[in-house]
Order: structure tokens, then sequence, then C-alpha cells
């Protein structure tokens, strides 16, 4: 795929990204709810799980409770949790 400098108008391709948060609510500030009111909530995540797909295609993923770690396609604990039975 060349660079985005070597490419022209008609060039560029477009795919999907799709980013994956979860975790738990670690501190929430505001979220008053009145009838016709805007409401500004805050929250803060403790976040356990992490995930960016091009495509339907995984490039990270990050889960601390399943112990799964995959950079750029490959699952770098896939060998430690075999080791362990998990």
């Amino acid at each position: 795929m060349p660079r985005a400098g070597e490419m022209g108008e008609d060039d560029v391709e477009a795919a999907p990204l799709v980013f994956s948060l979860g975790g738990r609510v670690a501190r929430q500030v505001g979220g008053d709810l009145q009838g016709r009111q805007e409401s500004l909530l805050t929250l803060t995540w403790n976040v356990t799980r992490f995930r960016v797909q091009r495509d339907g295609e995984t490039l990270t993923e990050i889960d601390v409770e399943r112990a799964v770690r995959i950079v750029d396609g490959t699952d770098q604990l896939a060998t430690p949790r075999r080791a362990m039975g998990i």
C-alpha cells in the first residue's frame, strides 16, 4: 500500500476501524438527571479489555482477565496460556 503522501485524491482506501473497551467504572462525577436539562456525566474507567479491528481482522487485543495479548495479529501469550492449562 502506498504512503499517504504518494496517493492521489482518488487513490484513498477507506477501511473501518472498530475500537472495543471493557472494564469497570472507577469514578463517576455529575450526572444529575432533570427533565429538559442537559446533564454532564464524567466517568473514569479501569479498562481490562481493549481491542482494535480493521475489516474484521483483530490487529490488537489486550484482555487481562483471559490473559490475551494480540499485537499485529500474533497472540503473544498463547504459549504461556497452554503451559498453564488455561
